[in-house]
């Protein structure tokens, strides 16, 4: 059983880091690091378009900060 100081410090450290920090940082981590290693992993893709064969090659991604383009347009 915890006492109410430890409840108390575990709250703190909830609410000062924030409620979804561990997932940003996880969702942050994928996107820095292991994003790419999945695309070096694939390096290359086949793939069959009616009567031809088209090759698909994959090099470094790069992720751009995010936009919010309203319904008029404007971003």
């Amino acid at each position: 059983m915890f006492t109410d100081e430890e409840l108390w410090t575990v709250m703190k450290a909830f609410f000062e880091n924030g409620i979804a920090r561990q997932h940003i940082e996880s969702y942050n981590r994928f996107v820095r690091n292991k994003l790419q290693e999945v695309i070096d992993d694939i390096k290359t893709m086949e793939l069959e378009l009616r009567d031809r064969i088209c090759l698909v090659k994959f090099g470094k991604i790069y992720v751009g900060e995010p936009e919010i383009v309203e319904v008029d347009g404007t971003v």
